[in-house]
């Protein structure tokens, strides 16, 4: 799965999860010759941009979720038509990685991500320590919150992209509709 995934002649692999008011989250995998990479990005077709959530690789920032944000795109309904995946506990494993929120609950986190390795086919045996380390320490993650400028939370990591808000320079309107749909509603 690595070698196709991330092998240097491997075509650029672009993933879609569709969520509320028209929006997607993307996640794109690019292979280089000596590197990878894999982006995390939000996007609306109204907006002429995307909002970059983070990227994991060699030269990474991120995270780019809350745990709030996360189950949100995670139990989302879009769409009908809209491109992407529908199944949960693989939205779930595939966005998981843009995760970082020291006020995750744990407990809850560790349950639903050992739900969905076992829903994607992982042993029963082996998914419960595995979640708790997919999930790592609450302590060493970064928290989230609102600024009187965007009612998109903002990350104080200063190694996030979310330092600012989300996907600048779209109008008020279209901010307020992200914010809904990342919260949920």
């Amino acid at each position: 799965m690595l070698e196709r995934l991330f092998g240097a002649e491997a075509p650029t692999l672009l993933l879609r999860v569709p969520f509320r008011h028209g929006h997607t989250a993307c996640v794109i995998y690019q292979n280089f010759e000596d590197e990878c990479d894999t982006d995390f990005l939000v996007h609306h077709p109204a907006w002429g941009r995307f909002g970059f959530l983070g990227q994991f690789g060699p030269h990474g920032s991120g995270p780019g979720l809350s745990w709030p944000e996360l189950v949100s795109l995670v139990h989302s309904e879009a769409d009908p038509d809209a491109e992407g995946l529908r199944d949960h506990a693989q939205r779930l494993l595939l966005l998981l990685p843009a995760l970082g929120d020291a006020d995750t609950p744990l407990e809850e986190a560790r349950r639903t991500v050992a739900g969905a390795l076992a829903a994607v086919g992982f042993r029963p045996d082996v998914v419960v320590e595995f979640a708790a380390h997919l999930l790592g320490e609450p302590e060493r993650k970064p928290r989230w919150f609102l600024t009187p400028d965007s009612p998109i939370p903002v990350c104080s990591s200063n190694h996030s992209p979310r330092q600012v808000p989300l996907a600048l320079g779209i109008t008020e309107e279209q901010t307020r509709t992200l914010a809904a749909a990342l919260s949920g509603h």
